[in-house]
């Protein structure tokens, strides 16, 4: 326990200045989408009269959450890339499940500290308008945010893990990060030909298409709950005021659609979760910087992708062509060059068979 707490505070104070960048970058994007100006009071024919324009700014936080789960785990797994520090960090009394913990919960502490600091940059700016926001929704408003951070950033995590060098690392993230779009893509095609109608409003049909893309759930819940700009006038005290403020929606309506997508992602997280730890621990040490051979990268993907790629083009002929080369260009890259395996020569194979196939036929 004790080599636990020792490297989780060594590894805490060597990433303090990372975070601290991150903050300051996300802190000034927050500040610039702030409006703090003042209401502006006037008299007219012995009415009082005020008006002012509030931004909420809080849409600001869906975009800094996904760019911090995408680029945090590269910076916390990267180490463990780099043929030079894989011995060190492995010769350290810590078990690599331990490590592992470490660096996971390091980054994702990282992502949550800079999110709630900027949701409370932008809940110091709300609180001045008390009457037309409701502060209870803003706060679950960010913890829905602070669940998908905690999903992209798990994924992503995972898939670079599975790489054997930073690059293969960074192309498995994104790779990982359409997947599911393929995978969906395939689904509706195949819903389609055999004319099986499902029923899903579109803004939950799209967060499925990408880990980043649950975060447009937000947007369809909270937007008319949380007016992002709005202008009041009052006149004669604060009759018109509560008018414009009891137009903004006092119950969040959530639809089983979107119920499904979260719990979908965060089923798919935990099932991350549970192998990038178990993977971690079995990841030998001697394969760090050689060809990323892991079932879970180029082996299945790049087959995976040109079959579904073919399938929802529905076999068109410069689709197939595009693909095919596409395929050959990834095994080439897999590989470093022309060394090609008796399996990919074979994948490569069939995609070409069934393409000529569907094709000719």
């Amino acid at each position: 326990m004790t080599s636990f707490k020792n490297y989780f505070g060594y590894h805490f104070k060597s990433t303090l200045l990372r975070g601290a960048v991150f903050a300051v970058f996300a802190v000034i994007l927050t500040f610039i989408t702030c409006d703090f100006s003042e209401p502006e009071i006037y008299w007219e024919q012995t009415r009082l009269h005020y008006s002012y324009s509030v931004s909420t700014s809080w849409s600001i936080l869906t975009t800094i959450a996904p760019i911090l789960a995408t680029v945090i785990p590269v910076l916390e797994i990267s180490d463990f890339k780099n043929k030079r520090n894989i011995d060190t960090l492995f010769f350290l009394p810590v078990s690599r499940t331990k490590m592992a913990t470490v660096h996971y919960l390091n980054g994702l502490c990282q992502i949550f500290a800079i999110i709630l600091l900027c949701a409370l940059i932008s809940l110091i700016n709300i609180v001045r308008y008390m009457p037309p926001f409701r502060v209870g929704m803003y706060g679950l408003l960010v913890l829905f945010i602070l669940l998908f951070s905690w999903i992209v950033y798990t994924v992503l995590t995972f898939a670079f893990s599975k790489a054997n060098t930073v690059i293969d690392g960074i192309i498995f993230m994104g790779l990982y990060s359409v997947l599911s779009g393929l995978i969906c893509g395939v689904c509706s095609e195949f819903v389609n030909n055999i004319d099986f109608d499902i029923n899903m409003s579109a803004t939950a049909a799209i967060a499925l298409f990408s880990v980043h893309l649950p975060f447009l759930v937000i947007h369809g819940l909270f937007n008319s709950l949380i007016p992002q700009t709005m202008t009041f006038r009052s006149y004669d005290g604060d009759e018109y005021f509560w008018y414009k403020a009891n137009r903004i929606k006092d119950q969040i309506e959530v639809e089983s659609d979107y119920i499904f997508v979260i719990l979908l992602w965060v089923i798919v997280a935990v099932a991350c979760t549970v192998g990038f730890f178990y993977f971690f621990s079995k990841h030998k040490a001697e394969k760090i910087g050689d060809i990323s051979d892991s079932a879970f990268g180029y082996k299945v993907l790049i087959p995976l992708f040109a079959l579904s790629l073919l399938y929802v083009t529905e076999f068109d002929s410069i689709s197939c062509i595009v693909i095919l080369i596409a395929t050959a260009t990834s095994y080439i890259i897999y590989r470093r060059g022309f060394r090609f395996k008796m399996f990919d020569i074979a994948t490569m194979g069939a995609l070409l068979v069934a393409a000529l196939g569907d094709t000719i036929f």
